[in-house]
């Protein structure tokens, strides 16, 4: 049975030796068990080598190895030196800026900067075979010497180290600019001559067949694209989950069998190119999320061209800047691939097979007709469990605060001294999930925020929603002029880097009527 360790102020645990003054046990740590270290706390010479966890979130660490299933997670106010990790171990930097000096990753070891940990100043080295993991929403630059390339710049990827570096400055920058990949999953038939062939058999050079202008013709393959995903690591899952289109859902034995697709992948409905989340109605068509890694692949023609899949019209690859999703571009591969369409690229007026449909007008009609067939066909199609209550708190250094007042949507919170991050947390909808017809909206949506204020002694500084320091976990700007909101998805990053004492955060915001329960997703994401 695993077990909690807390090494709080005052007490060290030095190996195996857990004391205070003249007070002492023994802790011998088994897979599982964690070792929290807090404030005034110090952890030394412990070796963490089978599934153990070391949690510092605001105290001491010195001369820690950690090797094959162990962690060390670094908070805000962590002071961590000379650690070392080898192969299977991981050094993960969940906020901006811990202390972490003299860290020596070495070949097999892993460097994880969380999505939320910002600019890192590390003294690092990485040995050959070492990876650093980014997991951002944009772009992270790596600031290196000895290595090659000697500064690159990635977004959300992982980079393994071809030589020996060192590292000084680990930036990463987040926002709302995703990456869209479009893929069948694995197994997926093709129809390639007069025979269907599995995805993952296809070559390039092998013939397949593609519709052009009412016709079937046979065209070589230039390319097959595949891609590794692993949803448990993924920040956000249901921009990678694959969505399963049940045999019969788009018409008479059209798909013959289930159709596996990426969230982003086009099927070609009424000459249009729609991809196939804004056609989820949870009956015949629906997410799931395997639980285990799977496998994504792409077929890329001369030109955009219409394939048959299953018996389906769907895409071939349209390239609009997303190749190095792929485990076989020949770049480095980004770590966690998102499926976001980008609607102004201009190759989809260009080059596409199908004109693109991502507006609610062009796209309700085809779900109201997928989703009463669907309905038809015995696959009734429900709206999840809801709840009102947007469970609007903060998270600050990790600890949950619940709003001391709520009145007139104005949510106050008292934040203590010190505190170094502050997340306002919340439930979240994605719009289309509620299974009507004219919302398509597949963002995730937490409360909508028109200001916010922060009070500390005698100063007040107020947070417009365009203020430029909203990066991780906010939505675009919407409205115009003194009307302007932001939506957060429900785990939105606030500013604190300037607040010395303890404080009062005030949050103006309204909230949407409803919220789904994504019991399948918290699992995941937790």
């Amino acid at each position: 049975m695993a077990t909690n360790y807390t090494v709080s102020n005052g007490w060290t645990l030095s190996g195996t030796k857990l004391y205070s003054g003249v007070t002492t046990s023994t802790v011998n740590l088994t897979s599982g068990d964690t070792v929290t270290v807090s404030k005034g706390g110090l952890a030394e010479a412990l070796t963490l080598s089978g599934g153990e966890t070391l949690s510092v979130t605001s105290g001491v660490t010195s001369n820690i190895i950690i090797s094959s299933g162990g962690e060390e997670q670094l908070f805000a106010g962590a002071n961590a030196t000379s650690t070392t990790v080898f192969a299977g171990g991981e050094d993960t930097i969940e906020v901006a800026n811990p202390t972490n000096n003299a860290l020596l990753i070495s070949s097999g070891g892993i460097l994880d900067i969380d999505y939320n940990a910002g600019k890192q100043n590390a003294a690092a080295t990485l040995l050959s075979g070492s990876e650093i993991l980014f997991q951002t929403t944009s772009g992270a630059t790596v600031a290196t010497s000895g290595a090659n390339p000697t500064s690159v710049t990635y977004g959300l990827q992982k980079v393994v180290i071809a030589g020996s570096a060192t590292i000084s400055t680990l930036s990463t920058v987040t926002s709302n600019v995703f990456v869209e990949v479009t893929c069948f999953a694995g197994g997926t038939q093709i129809l390639a001559g007069g025979n269907e062939v599995a995805i993952e058999a296809l070559q390039p050079g092998d013939s397949v067949a593609v519709l052009r202008n009412g016709e079937t013709v046979q065209e070589p393959v230039t390319w097959v694209g595949s891609s590794k995903i692993d949803l448990s690591r993924h920040a956000q899952p249901e921009l990678a989950a694959p969505v399963r289109v049940k045999a019969g859902a788009l018409a008479d034995n059209t798909p013959t069998r289930d159709l596996l697709l990426s969230p982003e992948h086009c099927l070609i409905l009424g000459g249009r190119s729609i991809p196939v989340k804004y056609l989820i109605n949870g009956g015949s068509i629906a997410r799931e999320y395997p639980a285990a890694p799977f496998h994504y692949y792409h077929v890329e023609l001369e030109n955009h061209g219409i394939l048959i899949a299953e018996g389906a019209q769907a895409e071939s690859y349209l390239d609009t800047g997303n190749r190095a999703s792929f485990d076989n571009a020949g770049t480095p591969r980004l770590l966690h691939p998102t499926f976001e369409v980008n609607p102004t690229s201009e190759r989809w007026t260009t080059e596409a097979c199908a004109p693109l449909a991502v507006v609610p007008d062009e796209v309700a009609p085809v779900w109201e007709a997928l989703a009463e067939r669907s309905a038809s066909l015995g696959l009734e199609v429900l709206p999840p469990e809801m709840a009102e209550d947007p469970d609007l708190h903060i998270l600050a250094d990790g600890q949950r605060i619940q709003p001391i007042s709520d009145r007139n949507s104005r949510f106050v919170f008292m934040v203590p001294a010190g505190t170094q991050s502050v997340t306002l947390a919340s439930r979240y909808c994605i719009p289309a999930d509620k299974m009507i017809a004219s919302q398509r909206d597949t963002r995730r949506l937490g409360v909508r925020v028109n200001w916010m204020a922060v009070r500390s002694d005698d100063t007040e500084t107020i947070l417009s929603a365009d203020h430029p320091a909203l990066q991780a976990g906010w939505n675009a700007v919407e409205g115009q002029g003194k009307s302007i909101s932001r939506w957060t998805d429900g785990a939105a990053t606030i500013p604190w880097e300037n607040v010395a004492g303890a404080a009062v955060l005030t949050v103006c915001c309204e909230q949407i009527d409803q919220y789904p329960l994504y019991a399948e997703k918290a699992r995941l994401v937790a």
